[in-house]
């Protein structure tokens, strides 16, 4: 511990980083990257689990097949993290109640609660525990 933080009676798990104070800009630059990386993480796991559901749906193209899944357009993190979710074409809110046990299992959540919204949105809410 440096002369200066001793004498001020600090020491590093309070903020200081290597002797100098963090600027309330630097906090809220590190939060916001924590929140966008978070969000990634769950369109990540949203994208993978309806892949390999009832919802995601094969489509075939010249170029090869291809799997159409119901998009996130907005995430909210909550608590409760809350997702508005488009659907794609030909599908209805009752689709993705149906394979929201299979999704929730498949993203490691508790339960995914599915509320229809003007077609073809609907709200998603994440039930973690």
């Amino acid at each position: 511990m440096s002369g200066l933080r001793r004498r001020l009676g600090r020491s590093d798990d309070r903020g200081w980083g290597r002797g100098w104070l963090r600027s309330d800009r630097a906090r809220e630059r590190d939060r916001k990257f924590s929140e966008d990386e978070q969000i990634k993480a769950l369109k990540w796991q949203w994208r993978v689990a309806c892949q390999r559901s009832p919802v995601g749906r094969m489509i075939y193209t010249p170029s090869g097949v291809t799997i159409a899944i119901p998009i996130i357009k907005h995430i909210d993190l909550g608590p409760p993290i809350r997702m508005r979710v488009q659907l794609s074409s030909g599908q209805t809110a009752d689709d993705l109640i149906k394979a929201a046990p299979s999704i929730a299992s498949a993203m490691n959540v508790a339960a995914l609660h599915v509320a229809t919204l003007t077609p073809p949105w609907v709200l998603v809410t994440v039930r973690l525990a």
